[in-house]
């Protein structure tokens, strides 16, 4: 679900298509492959904006960026953004995903922030130091599509007991 590589824009567009492919998915019918038309692409390589292009989707995946509209699939599902644009996804390369010292559920506020900050375009994660079981949970998680949630890439804490044990972070 997470797996498309392009951010489809400040508009929150993704949840939208996922709902409508999941109910597809649900009555055993044949996923169409999604097609967003009349985009303004900027993708990240230093060259000048593309504009009206399209972006094919299938499963998962962006399968093609095409600039004739006769390059597109017959039976697809279209939706036109004129006037919107694509970038690449983010990347947070300076997180803290495993801390939260609330009395609420850790896990249920920490899948809320991660869910939102895909939906905010951030498609990876680097969380810089946090507990090492946690954040394998989630990395595994999120890989397997369980949770909403950016890829997970991180380091723990590798430090002596008196450090461990003295952070009011660590201290459950």
């Amino acid at each position: 679900m997470k797996r498309i590589t392009l951010l489809l824009g400040i508009f929150l567009l993704y949840p939208t298509l996922v709902i409508g492919q999941e109910e597809q998915q649900d009555s055993e019918e044949e996923v169409l492959p999604v097609v967003i038309r009349n985009v303004t692409l900027i993708d990240g390589n230093g060259g000048k904006p593309r504009s009206n292009v399209s972006i094919l989707i299938a499963e998962d995946s962006i399968i093609g960026i095409v600039d004739d509209e006769r390059d597109i699939p017959i039976e697809s599902k279209i939706f036109d953004f004129t006037g919107h644009y694509v970038i690449p996804g983010l990347i947070d390369s300076h997180a803290h995903v495993a801390f939260d010292s609330r009395s609420q559920s850790n896990r249920e506020y920490t899948n809320a922030r991660l869910r939102h900050a895909l939906y905010g375009g951030i498609t990876t994660v680097r969380d810089m130091v946090g507990d090492g079981r946690v954040l394998t949970s989630l990395a595994r998680d999120a890989v397997l599509d369980e949770i909403e949630s950016p890829d997970i890439y991180y380091s723990t804490y590798i430090a002596a007991p008196e450090f461990l044990y003295s952070d009011p972070r660590l201290i459950s």
